[in-house]
């Protein structure tokens, strides 16, 4: 049996990108130039999104990046903006950030290019900035199951919300799954020739639960982004 318990610490980070947060709040809908084009939210109701990742999976012209997993900012910042910011999340992935954010907080989605990516850290050619309402709170959830040998539950939650430049969020997650594995194991003489086989049912279990949050707001210029995630989990 294998356990393991894992705690992420803090991040605190004083980047802010070139568009603050409290301007795109306040910006009206962005007019389509070669370098910014915005697609407003009910561009993505033909795709029933639930979350931010489903419609910035249905964004033309653009692929998400997760960005490196190494040491330094601007190499594990990958392609994503949030009200103009980066997402500064070490113990989750972009993906899972987007999850986070409900559909209905989506102003638009914007794809940059060119002189609206002069200058980035990351060296990005195209980034995709998320643009949320001012002020929100709301969350998503999933339930479901894997059967194989035994039926296994799954789910997740998440409720996020803002109140101006004030930022929280808070998901968890579990997994599990029963199955077997079977095989046969052969036993031969020294001559070569079988004699005896058993069955090996082999069965596993597995057990994972996550629980992480989020929480940010400006601070002496910059601005403070606290992330953590626990994760544990069971296999046997």
């Amino acid at each position: 049996m294998l356990g393991r318990m894992m705690v992420s610490a803090l991040a605190l980070t004083g980047v802010a990108y070139a568009q603050p947060a409290t301007q795109a709040q306040s910006a009206t809908a962005t007019a389509n130039t070669g370098d910014r084009v915005a697609y407003d939210a009910a561009f993505f109701a033909q795709f029933n999104p639930q979350n931010a990742l489903d419609m910035v999976s249905q964004t033309p012209g653009f692929a998400l990046n997760g960005g490196e997993d190494r040491r330094g900012f601007s190499g594990a910042v990958g392609n994503l903006l949030i009200d103009g910011e980066r997402p500064v999340a070490k113990s989750q992935s972009v993906q899972t950030i987007l999850q986070n954010i409900p559909a209905a907080q989506v102003l638009r989605v914007e794809v940059l290019r060119g002189a609206a990516v002069a200058g980035d850290a990351s060296g990005q050619s195209v980034l995709v900035n998320v643009v949320r309402t001012p002020n929100a709170g709301s969350g998503v959830w999933g339930a479901g199951f894997e059967q194989t040998n035994h039926t296994s539950p799954q789910g997740n939650a998440s409720l996020s919300g803002r109140t101006g430049s004030i930022e929280y969020g808070l998901g968890g997650s579990i997994y599990s799954n029963d199955r077997s594995l079977p095989g046969q194991r052969y036993y031969f003489d020294d001559s070569g020739n079988l004699t005896d086989f058993i069955e090996t049912p082999l069965p596993q279990e597995f057990r994972e639960g996550i629980l992480n949050g989020n929480f940010a707001m400006p601070l002496w210029g910059g601005r403070l982004s606290t992330t953590g995630q626990l994760d544990v989990w069971r296999y046997h």
